[in-house]
């Protein structure tokens, strides 16, 4: 089914501002700040500022290693090559090689200026700022995630309930109808819900925990309580007077 999620609304739209801004600055290689912007555009708003961040410190280096190599050797393109050889090292060294691709993008840049000039660092600049700045906005507004937090939390609960149930019954009148497809259910849903409460904590810059993160953590470690007594539970052949006290 053909669906349109936020996130590519908003990687769609600040692409687009973020190139009309560029232009509207008549700064050169304006496409370059919509490149930028989808680049920083990230699921959660920390990811988002620490994707910018790395982004922004990489070309700024990517430019200084540039100027240095074009302006002191000569624009050659075993010179990009030189310099990605020393660039890549660097950034994986300081842990901003996320920013790598779109360094590489302002070093071709320079290349094809064919002149290392100021007014054109300062374009380059303008033009990560533009790109960094239109994604941080963009990345402001996150939906709420509250209700499938709650409805993974009241599926979770009715699964846990009809697993104790079933072994409730097996245990009291030896029954084995149950087929424990709660089992294989309520370990998907608690790795979902997890990744989802784990983003939402992302979401916050100010909050550190979170509740519903720490809920499904706990009920995790009662599910594999529950998986270690299922084996102890089904070798039990017969109901007897212990069953019940179980």
């Amino acid at each position: 089914m053909f669906k349109i999620g936020y996130r590519t609304i908003k990687t769609a739209l600040g692409a687009t501002l973020a190139i009309i801004i560029a232009q509207m600055l008549n700064l050169e290689y304006f496409s370059a700040a919509g490149i930028i912007a989808i680049l920083c555009i990230q699921v959660t708003k920390k990811k988002s500022v620490y994707a910018s961040w790395h982004r922004f410190l990489a070309c700024l280096i990517a430019m200084a290693y540039a100027s240095l190599f074009f302006h002191f050797i000569a624009f050659h393109p075993l010179i990009i090559g030189l310099i990605l050889l020393i660039f890549i090292p660097t950034t994986v060294a300081l842990k901003i090689n996320e920013g790598i691709v779109t360094s590489s993008v302002i070093i071709m840049h320079l290349y094809g200026a064919g002149d290392i000039t100021f007014s054109l660092l300062i374009n380059e600049t303008i033009l990560i700022a533009v790109g960094v700045g239109v994604a941080l906005v963009m990345n402001l507004y996150m939906p709420s995630v509250d209700d499938k937090l709650l409805a993974y939390q009241e599926s979770i609960e009715t699964n846990f309930s009809a697993i104790l149930m079933g072994i409730v019954r097996y245990l009291r009148d030896n029954d084995h109808t149950w087929d424990g497809k709660e089992i294989t259910e309520t370990a998907n849903l608690l790795n979902q819900a997890k990744s989802l409460a784990f983003r939402d904590v992302e979401n916050h810059f100010l909050r550190e925990e979170d509740l519903y993160y720490h809920y499904f953590k706990m009920r995790e470690k009662q599910f594999e309580i529950i998986e270690r007594i299922l084996p102890l539970v089904t070798n039990i052949p017969l109901v007897v007077k212990q069953s019940g006290i179980v």
